[in-house]
This record gives C-alpha cells, sequence and structure tokens, in this order.
C-alpha cells in the first residue's frame, strides 16, 4: 500500500474513531489495520457481525465486507452480500469512506424493503416467513450466535464487564451534559477565553486542527467564533479537497478531470467539477468522478494566491493538451478556457439529453441537473482565467483587438465561429460590454438564428422562408 493511500485509510478510521455512528462499532487491531470487526446494531434487530478487510489500494477498490452472523435476507448468500456498493464498478467510488461505507450496510439490514437491480422491490417481512427469524432458529437450536474472540461479539459477558459498561454510559452522560452545557449562549463579555482575541490568523491555525463538529459547537458557544468561520468561509474551504485521497488544496494540487466530446469539428469539454489531485490523477490513475462520469484529462484550477503558484507549471501543459485534442481552430492556451466557459453555458441551457447526448454517462451527470455547481464550475473557470490574465496582461490586449475586430466587421460566422466565445473574451477586456457591442451581438445572433431554422441540418424548417404576398398570412 503506497505512502498516501495509507494516509487516506488512516483518516477514515481516525474519522470513525472522533465520530462514532449511532448502532455501528469498528474493531481494528493496532497491529494490521487493514482488517477488523464491523458490528452493526439494526434498529429492533439482533447485532450483526461482519469482517472487513481493506486491499493495497483502498480507496480505488472498495473493502471487502463479508457477514458471519447468520441473517435472512434476499441479498445474503452465506458469507457473501451482494451490494452495488461493495460489488460493481459502477457503485464504488473512491469518495466513499469508511463511516459512509458502514451508514449505507447498516441501511441495508434495516430496511423493511430493499430494491433489486432489475427493478422489483422485495419486502423484507414477507421474505423472512416460513424462514424462521434468528431468534426462533437459535432456540430451536438450528442456529448458534457466532462468537469473535477479537472483539468479543456473542461472548459470555462477566459482570465486571457489566458494571464497567454502566461506568462508561454514565461518564458519557455526563460529558455529554457538560458539552450541552458549553454550547448554550452566555455571556460573551465575562466568559470568553483569553485566546479568541488572538489575529484571526492564529485563530484558524487552531481551527485547522479541530473537527467540523466541534467548530460548528464552539461557534454556537462564542459569537466570535462564529464571525471568523463566517467571515473566512472556514468550512467551505474545508471541504476543497481530492475526493479521493482526501487531502487539502494546501498541501496537495487539486484539479479536475475533464473530458472532450467529439460530436462536431471542435471538441466539446465537459467535467463534473469534483476536485481531484494530480497525485489521484498521475499516480493512482484515477479516471471517473463522484458520480462514475469517465474522463481523460487533468486541469489544475487555482484556489488561493499560494495554490496558484503550486499549479501554474502544470497548467501551461494540460491546457496545451486539451487544446491539441479539442482540434480548436485557434490552439492558445486561453481560448481552451473561453470554450469550456461557453460550453458550461450552453449545457447549462438545453436539456440534459441534448446536451450529453443518450446514455448512462448523461444520465449520471450532475453539473446540467444542479444549478448551484453549474454556477460553482463557470466561476471556477473565470477564477483561473483572471488568474491567467494577471499573469499575461497580453491576453487583455488581445481581447480588447477581438472585441474592436468584431465591432469593425465582418460579424460572418466564418470570421467569429462562436459568439458565446466573443462573450467571454468581454469578461477581461477593458472596454467590456458597451450599448454598441451589445447591438452588434444581437444583430448577428439573430442572423444566425434565422439560417439555422432554414438550414435542414439545424431547425429544418425551410418552408418559413417564403413570404406570405400579403401583410396577413390566410
Amino acid at each position: 500500500m503506497s505512502t498516501s493511500l495509507r494516509q487516506r485509510l488512516l483518516h477514515d478510521l481516525a474519522e470513525f474513531q472522533s465520530d462514532p455512528y449511532p448502532n455501528i462499532a469498528i474493531n481494528v487491531d493496532d497491529g494490521d489495520f487493514t482488517h477488523g470487526c464491523l458490528v452493526l446494531s439494526p434498529q429492533g434487530k439482533s447485532p450483526l457481525h461482519l469482517t472487513i478487510q481493506f486491499p493495497d489500494d483502498y480507496p480505488l477498490q472498495p473493502p471487502r465486507v463479508q457477514i458471519q452472523s447468520k441473517v435472512i435476507h434476499p441479498n445474503v448468500f452465506g458469507d457473501y452480500i451482494c451490494a452495488s456498493i461493495l460489488n460493481t464498478v459502477d457503485g464504488w467510488t473512491p469518495a466513499y469512506t469508511l463511516k459512509g461505507v458502514a451508514i449505507q450496510l447498516l441501511s441495508f439490514f434495516a430496511s423493511d424493503t430493499i430494491e433489486q437491480t432489475y427493478g422489483r422491490i422485495i419486502d423484507l417481512k414477507e421474505f423472512g416467513k416460513g424462514r424462521g427469524s434468528r431468534e426462533s432458529r437459535r432456540e430451536q437450536g438450528q442456529d448458534t450466535e457466532y462468537q469473535c474472540p477479537r472483539c468479543n461479539f456473542g461472548m459470555p459477558v462477566s459482570n465486571e464487564q457489566v458494571v464497567e459498561k454502566k461506568a462508561a454510559r454514565a461518564g458519557n452522560a455526563r460529558v455529554g451534559s457538560a458539552v450541552q452545557a458549553c454550547a448554550e449562549p452566555m455571556d460573551v463579555d465575562k466568559r470568553t477565553p483569553k485566546f479568541l482575541t488572538l489575529a484571526d490568523e492564529l485563530l484558524l491555525m487552531i481551527f485547522a486542527e479541530l473537527d467540523t463538529k466541534d467548530l460548528w459547537s464552539a461557534s454556537q458557544a462564542f459569537p466570535e467564533v462564529q464571525r471568523i468561520l463566517s467571515s473566512y468561509d472556514f468550512i467551505r474551504v474545508r471541504e476543497l479537497q481530492c475526493f479521493c485521497l482526501k487531502k487539502s488544496f494546501m498541501k496537495i494540487k487539486l484539479g479536475v478531470g475533464v473530458s472532450i466530446l467529439h460530436t462536431r469539428k471542435e471538441g466539446v469539454f465537459t467535467s463534473e467539477f469534483d476536485f481531484l489531485s494530480k497525485e489521484a490523477f498521475d499516480k493512482h490513475k484515477v479516471r471517473r468522478s463522484i458520480q462514475g462520469v469517465p474522463f481523460e484529462y487533468w486541469l489544475p484550477l487555482p484556489i488561493s494566491r499560494r495554490h496558484w503558484r503550486m499549479v501554474m507549471p502544470d497548467l501551461v501543459i494540460a491546457l496545451a493538451d486539451l487544446a491539441k485534442s479539442a482540434r480548436l481552430a485557434n490552439p492558445s492556451n486561453v481560448n481552451v478556457i473561453y470554450h469550456f466557459m461557453n460550453d458550461i453555458v450552453v449545457h447549462f441551457s438545453r436539456d440534459a439529453s441534448h446536451a450529453t447526448g443518450p446514455g448512462p454517462t448523461a444520465s449520471k451527470s450532475t453539473l446540467n441537473h444542479a444549478s448551484e455547481k453549474a454556477v460553482e464550475a463557470y466561476f471556477a473557470l473565470f477564477h483561473l482565467l483572471l488568474c491567467l490574465a494577471t499573469e499575461q496582461p497580453q491576453l487583455t490586449r488581445d481581447a480588447n483587438r477581438t472585441l474592436l475586430r468584431f465591432l469593425a466587421g465582418p460579424t460572418t460566422k466564418a470570421h467569429f465561429p462562436s459568439l458565446g466565445v466573443l462573450l467571454v473574451a468581454v469578461l477581461i477586456s477593458d472596454h467590456g460590454l458597451t450599448e454598441a457591442l451589445t447591438l452588434a451581438i444581437i444583430k448577428e445572433t439573430i442572423l444566425r438564428n434565422v439560417v439555422w431554422m432554414l438550414d435542414g441540418k439545424g431547425g429544418g424548417r425551410a418552408e418559413l422562408a417564403y413570404l406570405e404576398p400579403t401583410a396577413v398570412s390566410a
């Protein structure tokens, strides 16, 4: 197991230990944390014992989960659990964490119904009729409770252990009451800790070491903490991490996976805009988004000034590869961003079935359906464009000349193939969208729409070219 994948596994285990989920317990050997015991306690049902083993390439591949407890379930065959999240390429994504897998398995066994891949919904109560429950089978001597010496599941419990558990529960209750008391509003002038008077930069460094749950509690107790979290958008920034390795942009190079659709002379850029690190793309060959949409290229995105300096050398190579693969008439690096931003607007404006074409990939995409994500994607590229224009003032001068050339004419499709690309260039020009430029773009757009409506390859409405002899048609 590589160092980065090992760190990801430790991250998942630490998350589970620091923020446990009700009715789920995991026991991992400190000497070998690649396998352990998973105990699920569905509400109103007997606890279940499972073993979980992490492959060397976790989370690129799902963990191997087997069940030892006897359970009557249409998707359980011996110790094998038939669940898409564990056994199919489309069902698994490196974005899943150990905690997320455990929660889904708990829901899997706690549900009253379950839907099969072929669409049928099975009622588990009806399915269990005639087969006998675990409890009745155990009473008849047909089934014995599984016992695990590693986690003591199913093992006899001594009186001393019962006393220890009761004492632990009582201690947890006292801690919970204390936490609740701390979370209640208080007189800030009298009880605000002195450390909150530190500079914001120092407080942000302290907050970076705390869990999100603890930060939320602190923000409820101290308005100063809430102010800092809101002012610096701290929680949102913390989420800017690689979905595979779970590392922040402060430590690694982040970008997005990009694919090119060759549906026309020049390729169309598409992306789900799920943050992925260069390490995950290059070293671990991650080629699918969180939703399973495939991609072939990686485009770095600037997130902060420090991160921009980190990814700038990779950006030049990435944009050159995209321009070459898309067969752009103008293969300049900035033209890739122009086309990409225009493609996002076109995709978002159309119905999803027409934007990417029919098929499973189109149905998996979230960019066309989630308007907030589409806007974030557009502004992520706009930020990239601004960073490039700041570093290279020549780009602004080129944009100015392009707009002046459009105003001077001619403005035909042969001279300006895409008006959308022209509108993107306006964003970094010195002149902006003037009244004269607006009128020229609207006029050219109307003319092109008329041609498109009459063209057999476009709207296919050639009959509209006929002009009625009178002002009022018959």
